[in-house]
């Protein structure tokens, strides 16, 4: 992150460059081919001008969540799991 543009932890800051500063947790540590994968494909989605701060979220199980602007791109197992019991819960509403 460029210096003076520092929010809050978990905020996501637009610089005034321009680029956006996209906030990436993992259960585990990510690797640097890792990383890159993920801002590629972020990059793609949002713009090349894309920066990633990467955090670890033990909470998270395992996969990826990615939060950039006021978009949250989930692809986590608590999510996945969140989803399944939701699914459940409607499913037996519904006998």
């Amino acid at each position: 992150m460029a210096e003076g543009t520092a929010g809050k932890p978990g905020e996501t800051v637009k610089e005034p460059s321009g680029r956006q500063v996209a906030l990436v947790k993992s259960a585990v540590p990510l690797d640097t081919k890792q990383r890159a994968m993920i801002l590629e494909r972020l990059r793609t989605r949002f713009g090349a001008q894309v920066e990633g701060q990467f955090e670890m979220d033990p909470t998270l199980l395992g996969g990826v969540q990615a939060r950039i602007g006021d978009q949250l791109i989930d692809d986590t197992v608590a999510c996945k799991l969140e989803v399944l019991r939701d699914v459940l819960i409607k499913s037996g509403e519904a006998e």
